[in-house]
């Protein structure tokens, strides 16, 4: 009998994060290069190199109990410190870092982090986001019309953290990540928003694509390590085996950023 040739649609739905190399250093502003009896941006690890590029929209750091103005009101997500930036339209602070290595072009990265506000703003940045950049910037986003690459949709609660996540594809040898409110809210009293736990991650590609079926049965393979898998077709599990023409979609998750093809 003569072969059957089909085409078989793949359509991936893919939803991947902090399982890969992290390429923010110092990511919950844990690491001091000096000793304060009370924290200070400029003596944190890596996030204080470009700090004397613009002495008037800096930072804080900050942890649960700190006296700053507004005082800290949480716990850190991670370790015991976190960033701490007023987002109001007359003082907007913004916070960057060089990163392990250059962005890859064409490369999508999950980028993502964990946000809350005072207790004592009475408002919050609707869009605190993350910026890559192929050198630092001088002046705030803001204050530039610069547009966050990924920001997040924002009911804030000052009791808690929100995962603020997305992903970026690389234009190519960005190596400068920017945190800031990139359209700032208030002037007083003001929004003082915390970020705490940033991450920048490489996400695998998708090699998979339509496939012919010709008599035999075709393996869909998904697997990644640590993820979870939802079938089309009901399947959990990494793979599965299809003998029958059809479109198929997997959803693969690790974490929290989502990818298309």
């Amino acid at each position: 009998m003569k072969p059957q040739v089909i085409t078989l649609a793949v359509v991936w739905s893919i939803v991947w994060s902090a399982q890969g190399q992290n390429l923010v250093p110092n990511p919950s502003f844990e690491q001091m290069s000096c000793e304060l009896f009370m924290p200070e941006i400029s003596c944190l690890q890596d996030w204080s190199d470009h700090l004397l590029l613009d002495e008037v929209n800096t930072p804080d750091l900050g942890y649960e109990g700190a006296v700053f103005f507004p005082p800290s009101t949480i716990a850190a997500w991670d370790g015991n410190q976190y960033l701490n930036l007023e987002c109001s339209t007359g003082n907007p602070e913004y916070a960057q870092v060089a990163l392990l290595e250059p962005l890859v072009a064409g490369t999508a990265y999950c980028v993502s982090f964990y946000a809350s506000h005072s207790q004592e703003s009475p408002e919050a940045a609707p869009s605190l986001g993350a910026y890559f950049t192929h050198s630092p910037l001088t002046n705030s986003p803001f204050e530039q019309g610069i547009q966050a690459h990924v920001q997040g949709p924002v009911n804030f609660d000052a009791t808690s953290w929100t995962l603020i996540s997305g992903s970026f594809v690389a234009e190519g040898g960005e190596d400068i990540l920017v945190l800031a409110g990139f359209e700032n809210t208030g002037t007083m009293p003001f929004p003082y928003m915390y970020i705490d736990m940033v991450s920048v991650i490489p996400m695998p590609p998708l090699n998979l694509s339509d496939a012919e079926l010709c008599e035999e049965t075709i393996v869909l393979d998904a697997f990644a390590p640590g993820a979870t898998y939802v079938w089309s077709a009901g399947a959990t599990s990494s793979s599965i085996s299809v003998d029958a023409p059809g479109e198929f979609s997997v959803t693969r998750t690790i974490g929290e950023c989502a990818q298309q093809t």
